[in-house]
């Protein structure tokens, strides 16, 4: 769809237990500020990091789209994007 994607859960992957997840979770907030938008997936509830960030994107203003519902109110975002 055009768009560059950040997977917070995908780069921290293999680093469990490393690190306490509020490192991590502060490092995908910081991350998440600096977005034009935010996209959760089927099951986003279940992640307490993932209703921070959505908490987060929400007070930041930051547009938030679900997928698959929102699929097609993305596709204006990428087109003019690419342009």
């Amino acid at each position: 769809m055009g768009y560059a994607v950040i997977c917070p859960h995908k780069n921290t992957a293999l680093y469990d237990g490393l690190c306490d997840d509020k490192i991590w979770l502060e490092g995908d907030i910081e991350i998440l500020s600096r977005c034009d938008l935010m996209v959760t997936v089927p099951g986003w509830e279940m992640s307490e990091g993932c209703k921070k960030e959505f908490a987060f994107a929400m007070a930041s203003f930051i547009p938030v789209y679900h997928w698959p519902d929102d699929k097609q109110k993305l596709f204006p975002i990428s087109e003019s994007a690419c342009k």
